[in-house]
Order: structure tokens, then sequence, then C-alpha cells
């Protein structure tokens, strides 16, 4: 718990420094692993509301995304689902284009 409480003090400190430079911070969600601080959508809509700096905005990871679903076989399942947490993700700044495999996650388009 310690580091999540870290991480997230340090989150705020950027963002603080964000502002105070006038800058734009996008934040993401990374793909489920170990020690990522934003791991789920509603992870980062906490993280919005803990930050709570109009400097804060979202990436959405098209790949990231993909590796939630990747049970789902049917691609036009899949679209579906993505285009369902774009629409829920609040503050959205860019979109990554990326691509997935089965295996690794972050290819080149058209390959996953």
């Amino acid at each position: 718990m310690r580091c999540f409480e870290t991480n997230l003090e340090s989150f705020h400190r950027i963002a603080r420094k964000g502002r105070d430079l006038d800058l734009k911070i996008a934040a993401e969600v990374m793909k489920k692993k170990p020690m990522e601080i934003i791991a789920e959508h509603e992870h980062l809509d906490s993280l919005l509301e803990y930050i709570d700096l109009d400097c804060i905005e979202t990436t959405f990871d098209i790949a990231h995304a993909t590796s939630f679903f990747k049970n789902l076989v049917d691609g036009e399942a899949l679209n579906g689902m993505i285009i369902n947490c774009m629409r829920r993700l609040r503050k959205m700044h860019n979109v990554h284009l990326s691509s997935a495999t089965s295996a690794k996650v972050d290819t080149p388009l058209l390959r996953g």
C-alpha cells in the first residue's frame, strides 16, 4: 500500500508542476501487470478525482485496452468493447495507436 500512496503523491507533484508550467499531462491505463499504478479504467478515474487539476488528462491506449479483453475472439465484439472503454474515459486528450497479439502488446499496426 505504501508504494501506491508514494506513486499517487509523485503523480500529484508532477501534476502541480505541469499546472505551474502550463503543460498538459496525460495518464494512461497500462497493461495488467504487477506494480502498475493505473491498470484499469476505474483506477484512472480515481486518479483524476484525487489529482483534480485541469492539466491532467488521459491517453487511451488501444493495445492496452485490447489486453483486458484478450479472451474475446470475435473481432466485432472486441471493437465494441474498445469503443465502450473510450466512451467511459474522462478527459481524453489523445489516443495511442498500436496493436497487440495474444503474446505481445504494443506491436506495429496491422500486426495484431
